[in-house]
């Protein structure tokens, strides 16, 4: 697996379109995750950049699943529970001070944690994901990480052995 913290870092240059470093980082692993490779619409430059690639869209059950997960996951990260504020996420000091509201706010706009905006974005992106690699079974899975079955299908896709029946679940933000 990449390393999540550089990815992370190499974030500031994707916001602008400078990919040159960020291409460099995606020869140091076999998998990543997460941000940047989340950024809607990226999967077509990497696709460009690095043929013959496998992507995984993971997705859960609904819109609503994936909003109310996001959520919980950012108030318990930035603001003890409570839906976060500006305020609070810019007190994050991951990478530098404001990095985190940088980010979100390239992602989302000016509509941080707007419930019925965030549900369209998921949907949309998910279905030009879709539409992008249709007719590519060979190179796109689509898995629900709420369908422990589907674990399955993620080992089967990638070709690997496993001794699991379900997806490991760790940092779970729903207890």
């Amino acid at each position: 697996m990449g390393n999540q913290s550089i990815a992370s870092r190499l974030m500031d240059d994707i916001m602008i379109k400078k990919y040159d470093r960020f291409f460099e980082f995606c020869k140091t692993g076999e998998a990543f995750q997460d941000i940047p490779f989340t950024v809607p619409g990226f999967y077509k430059i990497l696709d460009r950049e690095f043929p013959n690639s496998k992507f995984i869209l993971t997705v859960r059950n609904d819109e609503e699943q994936w909003y109310n997960s996001i959520l919980k996951f950012h108030s318990k990260l930035f603001s003890n529970g409570n839906v976060p504020t500006e305020k609070d996420i810019l007190k994050d000091k991951m990478i530098y001070t404001g990095w985190r509201l940088k980010v979100l706010k390239y992602l989302y706009g000016e509509s941080l944690y707007s419930k019925e905006f965030y549900k369209n974005l998921y949907t949309k992106h998910n279905k030009n994901v879709k539409d992008y690699f249709k007719d590519r079974n060979e190179d796109f899975l689509e898995i629900n990480v709420s369908k422990n079955t589907d674990y399955i299908k993620l080992i089967s896709f990638l070709g690997v052995s496993s001794s699991k029946e379900g997806f490991p679940w760790e940092n779970k933000t729903n207890k």
